[in-house]
């Protein structure tokens, strides 16, 4: 429940776009991520969207290293899964 909490109160942070409220969301997407990662494997679809986040907010918050970070983890889950199939084309 803390890490769904922790990942609700990440995006309602990054959601306003501000720089501010998106670097303060890094360290809570840092934590449900690595929560996350424990409980499943290394390329499960559910990562998706917190990479997804994570990234976007990285990039509002203008922490350049932690986007590429991020959007380098999302390319690598997103090649495992081969999001080209039909039936995960809706992540």
């Amino acid at each position: 429940m803390l890490t769904h909490a922790r990942a609700r109160l990440a995006t309602l942070m990054a959601a306003s776009g501000a720089e501010r409220s998106c670097r303060n969301s890094l360290p809570l997407w840092r934590e449900v991520l690595a929560a996350t990662g424990a409980c499943l494997p290394s390329a499960w679809p559910q990562l998706l969207p917190l990479l997804r986040g994570a990234r976007d907010a990285a990039a509002a918050a203008g922490d350049e290293f932690a986007r590429e970070e991020f959007a380098r983890e999302h390319a690598r889950v997103s090649g495992v899964l081969c999001l080209a199939c039909d039936d995960l084309a809706g992540f």
